[in-house]
């Protein structure tokens, strides 16, 4: 994970040298949430402090940041709904997860604290937060759209 964090960091503050000559009225907004404290499944030491580190590296390069930690499902739709008023036709949105995931049936999902998933229905009803509906939901509009998932994304029903 630290790699990961390590490159990233790399990456975005290449990004920032070109985006420094861009104009300043750009609007930049990100969504991160880092989720560890997991109540179900095992929990992730790293994924809040991850979460926070890019926080603060994202403010720093301009960014108007929407973050959480240890979400529930109820906050991290909180979370998503006002990332999608801040991305609405924004220059450049950013979304950065760290925590579980679930691939199943060729979608991924996102795992909230509270996720208590006992068999694929418990996924397909609802329990996690889908990135392809979450992704369309909240950055469809946004000119350059970044995503960045630091989640393994086994299927637990296999």
């Amino acid at each position: 994970m630290q790699l990961f964090i390590r490159l990233l960091v790399s990456a975005l503050l290449a990004v920032s040298v070109i985006w420094s000559s861009a104009s300043q009225a750009e609007r930049r907004v990100a969504l991160i949430i880092g989720n560890g404290a997991y109540k179900n499944v095992p929990k992730l030491p790293n994924p809040p402090k991850d979460a926070k580190a890019m926080a603060s590296l994202l403010r720093n390069l301009g960014f108007e940041v929407v973050t959480g930690t240890d979400l529930t499902q109820a906050a991290m739709t909180d979370s998503l709904r006002k990332f999608a008023a801040a991305a609405d036709n924004a220059d450049v949105a950013l979304f950065y997860y760290a925590g579980h995931g679930i691939a199943l049936e060729s979608k991924n999902y996102l795992l909230p604290i509270d996720a208590n998933l006992r068999s694929e229905i418990d996924v397909k009803l609802g329990g996690p937060i889908d990135v392809n509906v979450m992704l369309d939901q909240t950055m469809s509009t946004a000119k350059v759209k970044l995503v960045f998932l630091d989640a393994c994304r086994d299927n637990p029903f296999v």
